[in-house]
């Protein structure tokens, strides 16, 4: 009898936590947004906002109840902002979007030939503005000849510099590493570090959309996803120049 009471414990148990881990909750004052704008949002002042789309920006005066279309590129035939991007402002109030230009994107991968061919290409450009996003300067591209996975994180360090977490696919084999650029003249020109190089094998192996954050002591943390069951974290001591520290998340 004991058993079977056992037995009913276990199953009752197993399917409450199968239900709850279906089930979907909600912070008791989320709001749904009266749009699909999918941002990410930037505060530009206390009720004024930016979020970058796929050719334009959104402005929003009000707290984000109203938006209104703002061009981003002069020419926007030859550019489509990914939906992959991070945004900032400086501390000098110069807004730099990051994004992969998906009107260049062509992808040809083969894992049998090893991975990312010639012309699998996906670029990755910064574009800024100095007028809170009224008006927008010429693209630049920071990543070329080259197949970028994602752009997630972009941030600027106490002493101005700013770094963008950029993800890189090379070849034999086919994976993705992880490598950063970074500006220390507001975004007008970009250096870039060593790759993160975690091996793999696949379009979605390796090191991958990439994290980070300044630490007190001034390091710069990353925070990487990757197949191998856990992330992994990597620790820079001259402001994202080079990855020295690379090792499994603790």
């Amino acid at each position: 009898m004991q058993q079977i009471l056992f037995l009913i414990v276990i199953i009752t148990t197993a399917l409450f936590a199968t239900d709850q881990s279906r089930a979907e909750w909600n912070h008791p004052q989320t709001q749904k947004l009266p749009h699909q704008h999918l941002g990410p949002f930037l505060k530009l002042s206390e009720d004024s906002l930016l979020a970058p789309d796929a050719k334009q920006t959104l402005i929003s005066q009000d707290a984000g109840k109203t938006w209104k279309p703002k061009p981003l590129y002069a020419n926007p035939d030859q550019f489509q902002t990914s939906q992959e991007r991070a945004i900032i402002k400086t501390q000098k109030g110069t807004v730099i979007l990051a994004f992969m230009n998906l009107a260049e994107k062509k992808f040809h991968w083969d894992d049998k030939k090893g991975g990312p061919q010639a012309d699998c290409y996906l670029p990755a450009y910064i574009v800024r503005s100095t007028d809170g996003g009224q008006t927008w300067l010429p693209p630049q591209i920071i990543q070329d000849h080259s197949w970028c996975g994602a752009i997630r994180s972009m941030i600027q360090t106490k002493s101005g510099r700013i770094i963008a977490a950029v993800s890189k696919a090379i070849a034999n084999p086919g994976r993705h590493v992880m490598l950063t650029y970074y500006s220390d003249d507001e975004g007008a020109t970009w250096n870039y570090s060593n790759m993160i190089d975690l091996g793999g094998s696949g379009d979605h192996d390796g090191a991958m959309e990439g994290t980070i954050v300044e630490l007190k002591d001034g390091q710069i943390y990353a925070l990487i996803r990757t197949r191998f069951g856990r992330f992994w974290e990597a620790f820079s001591t001259d402001e994202g120049a080079s990855w020295r520290i690379i090792r499994p998340s603790r």
